[in-house]
């Protein structure tokens, strides 16, 4: 673990706050989901973590026991909501994917096309600790800003704009404003066709899923 590279951004380093939390949930007996690579991905940083808010959760407002559950659960309405429109829908990007690991641990076909885009310094981290695990899916890891141009990056990777995809946002709008926002649903609008679905999450009281229904610009 000690040669991987370090995450210095403040905003990435948050994907490894989810990662530690989706951790203590997959080793709960009651867990609501199974994710053996969680651990790994949060590294030492998440353990020390782990530790701190296990001795001092009232302390810890980050780490306390409510805001993991959230997490669990947020994860947990994701993963119920993926299951149910794989049977029509085979190619999913997650925009932000931070730490997530569904490519190994949910039930996708091998024909299932999956882009998972974050940051580069987030993307060089999580890609030295899963390039050697086996995907139940194809998976394709981008290196992308989302506050500049990234759709030439998606279709470089074999992005096909004529078939329904399912667009995952977790935990993503919250870091950008209303201007980058926009702009984005624009750009997943443009590289949408009909009956794609979008998955964003706002916050703790205004989650939402969409269904677009947008002809092909």
């Amino acid at each position: 673990m000690n040669d991987l590279p370090e995450i210095q951004d403040e905003v990435c380093r948050t994907a490894l706050v989810m990662a530690t939390k989706r951790a203590i949930e997959a080793d709960r007996p009651d867990h609501l989901f199974d994710d053996p690579l969680a651990a790994q991905l949060a590294g030492e940083t998440g353990q020390a973590w782990r530790e701190k808010w296990e001795r001092d959760d009232s302390d810890n407002p980050l780490g306390s026991t409510v805001r993991i559950q959230f997490v669990a659960v947020r994860t947990r309405f994701f993963d119920d909501f993926i299951l149910s429109v794989l049977p029509e829908i085979k190619q999913f990007v997650f925009l932000g994917v931070g730490l997530d690991t569904r490519a190994f641990r949910l039930p996708f076909s091998p024909q299932t096309r999956l882009y998972e885009l974050d940051l580069p310094e987030l993307v060089e981290y999580r890609e030295a600790i899963l390039q050697d695990k086996q995907a139940n899916c194809h998976r394709q890891a981008i290196a992308a800003d989302l506050t500049q141009p990234w759709s030439h990056l998606l279709l470089q990777q074999g992005f096909d704009i004529n078939i329904p995809t399912l667009w995952l946002m977790e935990g993503l709008l919250m870091y950008l404003n209303e201007s980058q926002v926009n702009q984005l649903l624009k750009i997943i609008s443009h590289l949408s066709t009909d009956s794609s679905y979008w998955e964003p999450i706002w916050s703790v009281s205004n989650r939402g899923k969409s269904r677009l229904n947008i002809p092909m610009a």
